[in-house]
């Protein structure tokens, strides 16, 4: 499979749905995992094998892959709250 203005044409829209459908909100966040998507999909084009799935089903599961690496290094950012509430009225307490 060849990865280029065509495919982007033909699958550039589905593959923003699919990002969204990762919960994946927010135009820096969207725009970040779409050029990530297309760095995977340029590597691994390779690999496709139209005889086990149809074009639509490979790029939904290399879609998924890239945003779960994208929450994965969220969850683990030292920007991360580690799943606590912060109050505000905490933070202002604490400086």
């Amino acid at each position: 499979m060849i990865i280029n203005d065509e495919f982007v044409k033909e699958y550039g829209a589905l593959i923003y749905h699919y990002i969204r459908k990762n919960h994946v909100h927010g135009k820096e966040a969207t725009d970040e995992i779409h050029a990530e998507v297309y760095i995977r999909l340029m590597k691994t084009s390779q690999t496709y094998d139209e005889s086990k799935s149809k074009v639509t089903t490979w790029l939904k599961y290399q879609v998924q892959s890239v945003c779960s690496n994208y929450w994965r290094k969220k969850r683990d950012s030292p920007d991360a709250l580690d799943g606590r509430i912060v109050y505000i009225e905490d933070m202002q307490q604490n400086g």
